[in-house]
């Protein structure tokens, strides 16, 4: 059987084809996060003639496209983190302080700072209370290890904040070390209405990790005494508050009626979108 010009034309241009899907396909399979959107049409169309014996009919086949991939980069946010090894902070956050009566220091990967006498953040009294915030978008965790010797039976807090403004707020999720540092404190303030949750606990050098997370319009806050094992300590479902996507996420720190307090210190801050 003799193999004529025609019928070697066509399987010259099969293999062509065959090459060239074989070829995108170890191309996308090593491409893991492209720089742009790529759209590939599997099959050409291609129109091939095959004579087999000279003065024999002639036969055509067609190919038509039968599928497109489309091969769209996906991107994963950024986490936001300061581990404080100064001597500023991570631009992605703002420390407030309305007073300028603060100033923050570093040393060895840590991060000080004491509220003045009257700072807090309430709608009835002042909006003062010195914070490190950056602004989110949706669902986030919040995380910090924070140390502080608050004195017995001390008012105010220190911890993980979610507010809705720098200077005035609808809303405040505070996630605090509070009541001389045995215990772990929820402070939620919708429209000035104030609700409190809290767990007593016992610390080591009154050191305490604490979360803070939003997944929609639900919060919830966790307690860690090793950064290890966490403990839930609240959940809420906001819904009916009509929380804003965006809010300003962080660390602040409380001094309600002046009491003498010793710094709270923190090692890190690290806010991940999820």
């Amino acid at each position: 059987m003799k193999l004529r010009t025609g019928g070697i034309i066509f399987l010259g241009l099969f293999l062509i084809l065959l090459t060239s899907i074989t070829t995108f396909n170890t191309g996308c399979g090593n491409s893991n996060t492209p720089s742009a959107p790529v759209t590939v049409t599997l099959l050409t169309t291609a129109t091939f003639t095959s004579t087999s014996v000279p003065g024999s009919p002639t036969a055509t086949f067609t190919n038509t496209p039968t599928s497109t991939y489309t091969n769209t980069p996906t991107s994963t946010p950024t986490p936001i983190i300061d581990d404080f090894n100064g001597p500023s902070f991570n631009t992605a956050f703002t420390f407030v302080d309305p007073l300028s009566d603060v100033v923050p220091s570093f040393s060895s990967g840590q991060m000080s700072f004491t509220a003045p006498a009257g700072d807090v953040f309430d709608p009835s009294y002042n909006y003062n209370a010195p914070r490190l915030v950056g602004t989110i978008s949706g669902n986030f965790l919040a995380e910090t290890q924070v140390s502080c010797n608050r004195g017995t039976g001390t008012p105010g807090g220190v911890g993980l904040v979610a507010i809705t403004g720098l200077t005035s707020q609808n809303f405040t999720q505070f996630v605090v070390l509070a009541g001389g540092a045995s215990a772990i404190q929820v402070n939620h303030t919708v429209y000035s209405v104030n609700t409190f949750w809290s767990s007593a606990l016992t610390l080591t050098n009154y050191t305490v990790w604490l979360r803070l997370q939003r997944t929609g319009s639900v919060f919830t806050s966790y307690y860690s005494l090793d950064g290890l094992y966490w403990n839930l300590l609240h959940t809420e479902d906001d819904t009916a508050d009509s929380i804003p996507s965006s809010l300003l996420v962080g660390i602040m720190m409380t001094d309600p009626t002046g009491y003498t307090y010793n710094p709270a210190t923190f090692n890190y801050l690290d806010i991940q979108n999820q």
